[in-house]
């Protein structure tokens, strides 16, 4: 294999994480001469889209190529618990599979391996594309830890690697039930209660507070999957509170539990997902602008 000189050996779980942020409408390659990956879709400009054309630029992987469905009914076979297996089993089939699965994972506390057994899949996917297109890349247990890693349980332990993202770190946000958050105001309904879309949004908001202070510059998250229950209504004047908590970390991606109360009850709960991204790269990738 070879390198050129004027770029590092690849590291396998940044690669890894390239591809993870792979998604139906773009490509992603990659320059051999510089080691530069960068997204391609239909909706960037021309004079974005022209440098692709040169021949050091080379087409990854694609979503069909990841295979992620895949990943998680091999993932179930090796479950060995019978009752468990059967429940993954039963989640994979059928439409809506990939957020059954998940709800699954965290039913029967798989969801740390699957995170582990995933993290293995996507590593051995980046080597075996840097093998296939002859490109050097590093190898070993130390360079494939995610650069944000996932932490140790103990919220007060010392972060691995210079990642400030801890398991069980805990954000909140506030706000007071008015006449432009209520259902009616908002079109989720026709009652002056706090609207499910608002109470969502609050939550998100609480997430990212959890990870304001873990960005590099020029990054930023977007949020990726909300499951969410609404469990009870709450009055104008109603003091909201929500709460995010890091439950996993894998690569980029940074799954919380949510909840929101009123003072006086838990009004909702559930899951939510974002990823880290460049603010920039994102942009350019949605609008296809600088």
């Amino acid at each position: 294999m070879v390198t050129p000189n004027n770029i590092k050996k690849l590291d396998l779980n940044a690669v890894a994480e390239e591809f993870e942020m792979i998604d139906l409408e773009t490509r992603l390659f990659f320059n051999k001469e510089t080691g530069e990956f960068d997204f391609y879709n239909d909706y960037m400009d021309s004079v974005d889209t022209e440098k692709f054309e040169d021949g050091a630029w080379i087409a990854t992987l694609n979503q069909c190529d990841i295979a992620e469905y895949d990943m998680m009914v091999e993932f179930a076979d090796t479950v060995t618990d019978t009752h468990k297996n059967d429940l993954l089993t039963v989640a994979l089939e059928g439409k809506g599979a990939f957020r059954r699965f998940k709800d699954t994972l965290h039913r029967v506390d798989l969801a740390d391996a699957w995170y582990a057994f995933k993290r293995k899949a996507f590593i051995e996917l980046a080597k075996e594309w840097c093998e296939d297109n002859s490109i050097e890349y590093l190898d070993n247990e130390e360079n494939n830890k995610p650069k944000l890693s996932q932490m140790s349980e103990d919220t007060n332990s010392e972060p691995i690697a210079e990642s400030k993202l801890i398991l069980g770190k805990t954000a909140a946000a506030k706000t007071t039930v008015k006449d432009d958050s209520t259902a009616i105001a908002v079109g989720s309904g026709n009652l002056d209660v706090f609207a499910t879309p608002t109470m969502i949004a609050l939550m998100e908001q609480a997430a990212c507070e959890c990870l304001a202070n873990c960005l590099e510059e020029g990054q930023t998250s977007v949020g990726c999957s909300v499951n969410i229950e609404h469990l009870a209504a709450s009055p104008l004047g109603a003091q909201i509170t929500a709460t995010a908590t890091i439950e996993h970390v894998f690569g980029r991606k940074i799954e919380f539990t949510v909840n929101a109360s009123d003072g006086c009850r838990e009004i909702g709960k559930g899951r939510h997902t974002r990823m880290i991204v460049d603010a920039k790269q994102f942009m350019k990738k949605t609008i296809g602008n600088e």
